[in-house]
This record gives C-alpha cells, sequence and structure tokens, in this order.
C-alpha cells in the first residue's frame, strides 16, 4: 500500500510539473505582450484600480464599469500595487489562473474515477481556442471564474457524494459545511463572471450521471444556488443592453431565428474543438434564414443526436448524453438568446466557449481512452496522442504571437476575415493614434467603400476628418451616420454628441441643446449627455433645468474627473439664480472629487464673502492662491481683507480693522496696485483718526 501511494505521488508530481512547463512553454511569447481590445477600459485606462477608493466604488456601484466584475478588478487591483502596469505581470497570471484550472480538472476527473484525466487536461491546457481567453488580459474573466468554477465542482462532488457512492456525507454538519464551500465558490466565481451561472445545473446533471436519477435532497440543495446565479446572470443581461449597448437593430430577431442560431453556434464550437483551424479573433457573422430548410439542419441534427444518446443509455451509458448537456448547457448563455455585445461584430468567438470545452473536451478524450484497453492499441494511439499533444502546443504557440498588439491582431483579423467592419475601424484608429491621419484616412475611406451602410464607416471617418481639421466633411459624415441608424441605438448617441459640441462652438446653443437631447434618448444612461445639454441650456439662460440636468447627470457619473466638473457647473448654475446655499455645497462637493481645483476655491470664497463670512473667504482664497497665482485671485483677497476689515470697524474693533488692512495693503503693493493701496490708505487714516 506505502509504494502504491508512493509510486501515486510521484506520478501526480511528474504529471503536474509536464503540465504546467508545457503551459508556460507554449505561452512564453506572452511575457512581452501588450494591450490589444477593451484592455484599455478594464486596465491600462481604468484608474479606478489604481487606488482602494476606486476599489470600493467598483464593489458597492454596479454602473462604475459596464460590467459588474469586481472579482476581476479586485485581482487588477492587487497586481497594480504589485507591478503597476506591467504588462508582463498580468499576462502571467492568466497563465498561471488557466494552469490551476487544468490541474483542479485533472483532480475532478481522478475523483470521478475517470482514467483520461491527466490527458484531457493536457489537451484543455494546450488547445489553441484557449489562447483567446488566456492571452487576452480582459478575458481574466474566464481564467479566475473557471477556477472558482472548478472548485465548486470539487465541493459539489463531496457535497452529492458523487466520488465514493459507499461513503456519503455523516451528518448534518459536514452537509453544511460542503454546502457553504460551494456557496462561497460559487459566489466568487459569478463575481468573476456570471457565465458560471450553470454550475449547480451542472451538479445535478453529474448527479443524475453518477446515480441515475437526481434526488429531492440534490434538488433541495442546488435550489437556493440558482436562485443567485439567476438574480445575477439576470443583472449581467440587463446591464449588457443599458450599460454597453446591445440594443438596436443588430438584435431584432425573433425567438425562432435566435434558436436556429443556436445550433449553428453549437456545432461551430465542437467543430473548432475538433479542427482548429481557422482561428480568427472576429469570425464571419453568418446571416440565419428561417425559411431556407438548410438553415434548420444543425438545430435539427442536435436535437437529433440528444435524443439518440437518450434513447441509447442503457446501451452506452449516461456519459455521453450527460456530457453533451453539460457543454451546450455551460454555452447557453453564449448561444444568441441573450444580447451580447460582442455579437453585433460575430455570433461566435473562441472565449465564448472556454468553460464549456472542458466538457466536450472530457467526452472527447474519454472516447479516444476507452481505445486503450488492448495493449495494440495502445501502442498504436499513445503515440498519436503525444504526437497529438505536441501539436496543439505548436499551434498554441503560433497563436499567442497574434496577440502581442493592437496592429497584428486586427491584421491578422482582416487578413482572415475580410468582413471584419471593426478591423478596419481599429486599424484606421491606430493610424490616427500614431499621429498619421492621411493614412487612418484612406483605411477608413475603404470601410465606407465595402460597407456603405454601415453607421460606423461614417462616424469612424468622421473621426478622421475632425484630426484633419476638415470640418465640413466631419459633419456631412456625422449626419449620414444619422441617417443609417434605424433605431435609437447606443452608436447613435456619439454623432449626436459631436454635432452637438460643434453647434456649441459655433454659438448655436439652441441647436445644441437638441442635439444633446437626441444623445440622452440614444444613451440614457450616460452622465456625459445630461451635463452637456446643461451646458447649452446654461448658455441659454435656462438655468433651472439645467440644474436639473446636473443632477441627473451626477446620479450616472462613476468617474471622478466628470463628477468634480458637473459638481462646478451646477454650483454655477446655483450662482446664476442666487442660491449661494447649495452652490456653496456644489463647490465643496467639487473639491472632494478634485481638491487641487483652485477655481472652486476662489468661487467659494466669493460666496462666502457675500454671505458675510470674511475669514472662511480670504482661507479658501489664500488656498486657491497657493495653488495658482493670478492678479485675478490676488485682487479678490485684497478686496476681501478689505471687507474683513470693514466687518471688524462695523463692530468696534478700529484696531483689528486696521491689522488686516496692513494686510491688504502690504498684498497690494506686491501686486503693484496703485489705485488699492490709496484706497486703503485712506481707510486706514479714517479708523486712526477714530482711535
Amino acid at each position: 500500500m506505502g509504494h502504491h501511494m508512493q509510486k501515486t505521488t510521484r506520478q501526480t508530481i511528474i504529471g503536474s510539473l509536464t503540465l504546467v512547463v508545457s503551459l508556460f512553454v507554449v505561452y512564453v511569447q506572452m511575457r512581452h505582450a501588450g494591450i490589444i481590445w477593451d484592455d484599455h477600459s478594464y486596465l491600462t485606462g481604468n484608474t479606478l484600480i489604481q487606488s482602494l477608493t476606486g476599489l470600493w466604488t467598483l464593489w458597492t456601484v454596479p454602473g462604475a464599469h459596464p460590467q459588474y466584475y469586481p472579482l476581476v478588478f479586485t485581482s487588477y487591483f492587487l497586481e497594480y500595487q504589485l507591478w503597476g502596469l506591467n504588462l508582463g505581470g498580468y499576462h502571467f497570471v492568466n497563465i498561471l489562473l488557466h494552469g490551476i484550472s487544468c490541474l483542479l480538472l485533472w483532480r475532478i476527473l481522478t475523483r470521478l474515477g475517470l482514467r483520461c484525466g491527466w490527458l484531457a487536461a493536457m489537451v484543455f491546457a494546450l488547445h489553441p481556442v484557449m489562447v483567446e481567453s488566456v492571452a487576452w488580459i480582459t478575458e481574466r474573466k474566464n481564467v479566475l471564474s473557471l477556477a472558482f468554477y472548478l472548485c465548486g465542482i470539487l465541493a459539489g462532488i463531496r457535497l452529492l457524494n458523487l466520488a465514493d457512492v459507499s461513503k456519503p456525507l455523516k451528518n448534518k454538519s459536514q452537509t453544511t459545511l460542503w454546502w457553504c464551500v460551494l456557496l462561497l465558490c460559487y459566489v466568487l466565481a459569478l463575481l468573476s463572471k456570471t457565465v458560471t451561472v450553470s454550475l449547480p445545473a451542472a451538479l445535478l446533471v453529474m448527479v443524475w450521471w453518477r446515480h441515475g436519477s437526481i434526488s429531492k435532497r440534490a434538488i433541495g440543495l442546488m435550489l437556493p444556488l440558482l436562485a443567485i446565479g439567476l438574480a445575477l446572470g439576470l443583472h449581467t443581461a440587463h446591464l449588457e443592453k443599458v450599460t454597453v449597448g446591445a440594443v438596436g437593430q443588430d438584435w431584432d430577431t425573433s425567438l425562432l431565428h435566435r434558436t436556429l442560431l443556436a445550433g449553428q453556434i453549437v456545432w461551430f464550437y465542437i467543430l473548432k474543438l475538433v479542427y482548429a483551424h481557422p482561428l480568427i479573433f472576429i469570425y464571419e457573422r453568418w446571416q440565419v434564414d428561417v425559411h431556407d430548410p438548410m438553415h434548420w439542419l444543425p438545430v435539427v441534427l442536435l436535437v437529433v443526436l440528444l435524443m439518440g444518446l437518450l434513447i441509447c443509455v442503457k446501451k452506452i451509458g449516461r456519459g455521453p448524453l450527460a456530457g453533451m448537456l453539460l457543454f451546450v448547457g455551460t454555452l447557453f448563455p453564449a448561444l444568441g438568446f441573450f444580447n451580447v455585445y460582442p455579437m453585433r461584430y460575430s455570433y461566435v468567438a473562441d472565449h465564448f466557449q472556454y468553460h464549456a470545452s472542458i466538457a466536450m473536451i472530457v467526452l472527447i478524450v474519454c472516447g479516444l481512452a476507452g481505445l486503450l484497453r488492448t495493449s495494440t492499441v495502445k501502442r498504436i494511439v499513445l503515440p498519436l496522442c503525444v504526437l497529438g499533444l505536441v501539436a496543439m502546443g505548436y499551434q498554441t504557440y503560433q497563436r499567442t504571437a497574434v496577440y502581442q498588439n493592437h496592429r497584428i491582431l486586427w491584421l491578422d483579423t482582416l487578413d482572415q476575415n475580410p468582413k471584419a467592419t471593426i478591423a478596419i475601424y481599429n486599424l484606421g484608429s491606430l493610424a490616427m493614434t500614431d499621429n498619421r491621419p492621411a493614412d487612418g484616412l484612406a483605411i477608413l475611406n475603404m470601410a465606407v467603400i465595402a460597407f456603405p451602410d454601415q453607421p460606423l464607416s461614417y462616424i469612424n471617418r468622421a473621426a478622421a476628418y475632425s484630426a484633419l481639421d476638415m470640418r465640413d466633411r466631419q459633419l456631412a459624415d456625422l449626419r449620414k451616420a444619422i441617417s443609417c441608424f434605424k433605431g435609437y441605438e447606443i452608436e447613435r448617441a456619439m454623432p449626436h454628441r459631436e454635432l452637438g459640441q460643434q453647434a456649441l462652438r459655433e454659438g448655436d446653443w439652441q441647436q445644441a441643446a437638441g442635439e444633446f437631447e437626441q444623445f440622452i434618448r440614444c444613451a440614457p444612461q450616460s452622465p456625459v449627455g445630461y451635463a452637456l445639454l446643461a451646458d447649452a441650456l446654461m448658455k441659454l439662460e435656462d438655468y433651472q433645468r439645467a440644474k436639473t440636468m446636473y443632477v441627473e447627470s451626477l446620479r450616472r457619473t462613476r468617474e471622478v474627473n466628470i463628477a468634480s466638473s458637473t459638481w462646478y457647473n451646477l454650483a454655477l448654475a446655483y450662482q446664476q439664480t442666487e442660491q449661494y446655499e447649495p452652490a456653496m455645497n456644489s463647490y465643496l462637493a467639487c473639491l472632494n472629487n478634485d481638491p487641487k481645483r483652485d477655481d472652486a476655491m476662489s468661487n467659494l470664497a466669493t460666496l462666502f464673502a457675500k454671505t458675510g463670512d470674511f475669514a472662511s473667504a480670504i482661507n479658501w482664497q489664500e488656498k486657491a492662491l497657493a495653488i495658482h497665482t493670478t492678479d485675478a485671485y490676488q485682487q479678490n483677497l485684497v478686496r476681501m481683507r478689505v471687507g474683513y476689515a470693514m466687518h471688524f470697524a462695523k463692530l468696534g474693533y478700529p484696531a483689528q480693522a486696521i491689522e488686516h488692512l496692513e494686510l491688504a495693503r502690504k498684498l497690494a503693493m506686491q501686486m503693484s496696485d496703485p489705485a488699492s493701496i490709496a484706497r486703503i490708505d485712506q481707510l486706514i487714516q479714517a479708523l486712526e483718526r477714530k482711535q
């Protein structure tokens, strides 16, 4: 027994080292990789992950980021404290988390008595389809959530007695303990990515696979988890529509259309796992015709397959059907029944099947493992398995080269999918960023020619015209973009914003207000639209409505710089209506967001002076001067010192009044302001005569 345990331990160590080393070898190119799509908004441009205050906002305010995955941002926060924005560290953690999931998968399959555990884990580790999840920093969502998901599976195996049927949990306290561990893992997985909502259902499928039926106990234990998962899943679906913008004509499809689409998606992912070529960051967005019988074929074949596996359960066992149910069930959130923003460009993406692929990989690998029961077949199949792993590792190594930076990724995408409009748009934008506006314009002209009905073609070209100071053409493209939209999609807000800001520059306040109202209609959750409309209303002297719009903006604002400016402008609106107390409170709120905003300090000082609080007025004006020395600030301070002196004079304290006048005179002399000096001297002389 001891010798057997030593042998098993040695095999485990060797197997683990082989897996981890192989994984880091095939992903070695990521050590110098940069950022790609969305990495800026998630990491490099996300100031909220750089402080505890920002992290608290990400946890407590669901709208602080378009997607509510606070545990992902917590991992970024911790890494930022360790190595700042050194991208190699973030890529390393992604690879490490993927490796941990592979080891957990091996452990799970071993606990379930499946002999194919190590091989399945190796296939999952090295499969090129997984590169998109591992090499993309933004997909920390995938690799982090899967690690917690698999930990939850391990807890569920113990809780639901899936590993050793002869050893059920002995008492209620053990059940409670393992259920709490499962709950913790499940919640952590959901807070990383809500695609893990399927965990309780997956455990019930595993119960049926192991026991042949699902007990009331198992259902009772899983129901609370299903309720939690459903709530967070629906919240994510809501944010995807309202905040991310997954609404409009691209999603105006019937349930039948989505069902046929789901059938095509399932088979697409199965085929990609079997033959991973070509791999494209943005696949072609295929069309679904409910009137074409061929488009019914995938969903019909899927139903026939599932029914066939059900009928053959007694002959082939429950495993194949359980594997298919786990695959399709885990994939369900990405089958097109819910609005997902990337589906604007393609219905499928490699990272969409990261979690689900495990079930299909295990199903295929275990099927192959069944062929290894005879020594003759084993001599043939084992070398093929080794060659297969080497081939997958090499393809993964090659694929990681595509994820080195924006330009390489979009060029590769466009090379394999010329219809990928987003690749053209991003290549044009990159040229603009590199200060090559003429090159950017040439690229974006190609987009307009190739996709004349796409509003984003004109929106992106308008940005190029703006950089080249071709204002008339910019405005013409923005109006053309608006005419291409069929509804009030969130992207339509952008041209309305640009047209409104141009109207502001030209002094057409009414036109600007109209454009910003359309902006709000397209993007009602964006704080920017309300703030811009309020700015236009201030120009129109509609201060009451402007105040309302600034407040609406603040209700939706999570970014410190936007909040600071909006509080400042709201204070100005209150000042215009002589509401000094709310104006002062607004300036204080502005300073709470931006403590070095000297213009807010100076305005606040003026309001304190108007209300007779000269001590506070002088204090705030001196703070403003300490940050930024200007003649206007110095003159304000002189006036406040004089005002404070007159206040003491009225109270019968000439000595204190003269003291403040002397300070005012000293400041006026520093400014070389003879008029102020003469006036102050007269006041001092008058007070001295009264003493």
